[in-house]
């Protein structure tokens, strides 16, 4: 369970240095708008990156190799920034293509960061995703270790 923690901790800290260099180079080369409110960023990076840490984790536990969980990981990866948001706008995607994007998490992260970065209120149906999904990818991560223990 230590490794598991330890595991999330580093993805939790290479998402949060990459961020913030992309950002400094956002904010400093290209004249983007700064966060407006930084406490409410960083628990919404925070919220978010352990949630992806934690899906992750499980990824690796369920799968039978690591090879398995990463090749999946790539796929979801591109499949989520693709229909989130990150790729082509979601206004110009057909409407199977958004109805599904509005079903993946990514969709509901970036709402959740843009809200802070912008200077809006959190949004609460996104965190309530992240959270659930966290707590979920939590439990069957523990439940699937203690399992692997007990053999």
């Amino acid at each position: 369970m230590t490794l598991v923690g330890a595991h999330v901790v580093v993805a939790t800290l290479a998402a949060a240095v990459g961020s913030v260099l992309l950002s400094t180079i956002a904010v400093l080369g290209y004249d983007a708008t700064p966060p407006s409110n930084w406490p409410g960023l960083i628990a919404a990076f925070l919220l978010v990156a352990l949630t992806f840490g934690a899906l992750g984790a499980l990824l690796g536990f369920v799968l039978p190799t690591a090879r398995a969980a990463q090749g999946l990981g790539v796929l979801l990866f591109f499949v989520f920034m693709m229909l989130g948001g990150a790729g082509p706008p979601r206004e110009v995607l057909p409407t199977a293509m958004a109805r599904i994007g509005d079903a993946i998490p990514v969709t509901y992260a970036g709402d959740l960061l843009r809200g802070p970065w912008l200077g809006r209120a959190w949004d609460l149906a996104a965190a309530a995703v992240m959270l659930g999904l966290l707590l979920c990818s939590a439990i069957l991560t523990m439940w699937r270790l203690r399992s692997e223990e007990s053999e």
